[in-house]
């Protein structure tokens, strides 16, 4: 996991900083309630920002959500990639 998230080029983001609404794609926000690196209300901040993302809060997971609810967190990816979620 700590592969992953090292893996990610955050600068690339930038260009979308303020046009999240712009980007024209399903999107699902999957947050830890409990994420101590980046809480939640930034995920409800998104949630507002993009017109009809779909945000779902896993209870007592942190900031690793995956790894904290696995089931969760593929109980909401399948369907929502599969277009039936």
């Amino acid at each position: 996991m700590l592969e992953l998230y090292r893996s990610g080029d955050l600068e690339k983001l930038e260009a979308y900083a303020g046009r999240l609404d712009q980007l024209g794609i399903p999107i699902l926000i999957l947050w830890g309630e409990n994420d101590e690196y980046a809480p939640v209300a930034h995920a409800h901040r998104f949630d507002r920002e993009i017109p009809d993302a779909k945000l779902v809060v896993v209870e007592g997971a942190g900031h690793f959500v995956w790894e904290d609810d696995p089931e969760r967190c593929s109980g909401e990816v399948i369907p929502f990639l599969d277009g039936s979620g």
